[in-house]
């Protein structure tokens, strides 16, 4: 059992796909040391599967210490197939958005779930400021936003911003706090990007 991986804080801040499972394609995952906008993560999880489930990421320099498990089957008092991905690392401090973005896919996938993610992700650069902010976000975007969804962590849409052909918008987040997922939405294309509200 180990309080962190190889039992050292701060000792490792990245993890890596496993060959053969559903995330294999995504390699690399960096997470944050405190250098990137959101926290150190000095204590991430080592997971070990258990009662058959698979790990699916492992800690680079440690592969036989997981980051990351998943579980297809009947959970126990259950009587329909469920699944569940548990990362030993915050989501959200995923430091690369695109990483964060095809991460988030490949979980959609595993579940079988259609996804916007379906949509052909966008080189264009889009800014998200201040962030962190108090509650006042600023979009601006050298493509032209349709729509804008917001969801929390646990996947809940918070709310639709409908535009037409719009290079910049404003949002503004009442009396809720923590981390959101902004889906910017253009003609064909889309983007994800993270913002955190103090």
């Amino acid at each position: 059992m180990y309080d962190a991986v190889n039992n050292v804080s701060s000792s490792c801040y990245q993890a890596e796909a496993i060959s053969g499972t559903f995330a294999e394609e995504l390699g690399s995952i960096l997470f944050d040391n405190g250098t990137f906008n959101t926290y150190n993560v000095a204590y991430p999880d080592v997971i070990e599967p258990v009662n058959g489930s698979f790990p699916f990421l492992f800690y680079l320099a440690y592969p036989e210490q997981y980051a990351g498990v998943a579980y297809t089957g009947i959970f126990p008092g259950g009587i329909s197939e469920g699944k569940i991905v548990y990362l030993g690392f915050p989501f959200e401090t995923i430091v690369d958005s695109i990483t964060r973005n095809d991460l988030l896919g490949e979980v959609f996938h595993y579940f079988d779930l259609s996804s916007d993610l379906e949509l052909s992700r966008v080189p264009y650069i889009t800014k998200v400021f201040p962030n962190p902010s108090n509650g006042l976000v600023y979009i601006k975007s050298e493509q032209k936003i349709q729509k804008v969804r917001i969801f929390n962590l646990l996947g809940e849409e918070l709310g639709i911003e409908s535009v037409v052909n719009v290079d910049s918008i404003c949002l503004f987040f009442k009396q809720n706090r923590g981390v959101f997922l902004i889906y910017i939405y253009y003609e064909d294309s889309f983007s994800i990007e993270k913002v955190i509200i103090r």
